[in-house]
């Protein structure tokens, strides 16, 4: 199975914004098993801070979908980040 993920940020309580911060794909390894953040994960896609990349927050929602094409099944993951004011001193000990 070949999977491709998208990681998008939204505004607290607004829908996400249409373009995808982060996306990639990548194929199954022999487990299938992959780290993917959870809804309620925080998530720091770090770049500078004008970047529109940038995407800082928690986990709103994941949305899986399954097409096939050309005869090959893909997983499709799309990621919502909503954007939170987190101290990340408080979440990361070393």
């Amino acid at each position: 199975m070949k999977y491709g993920v998208q990681f998008q940020s939204a505004k607290h309580g607004q829908p996400p914004q249409i373009c995808a911060h982060l996306s990639y794909e990548f194929e199954s390894d022999a487990a299938g098993l992959h780290w993917l953040p959870n809804v309620g994960d925080a998530v720091l896609i770090d770049a500078s801070k004008d970047d529109p990349g940038r995407a800082s927050g928690m986990v709103r929602s994941r949305t899986f979908i399954y097409p096939t094409t050309g005869g090959i099944t893909w997983c499709l993951v799309n990621i919502v980040v909503e954007e939170r004011d987190l101290d990340w001193g408080l979440l990361i000990k070393e």
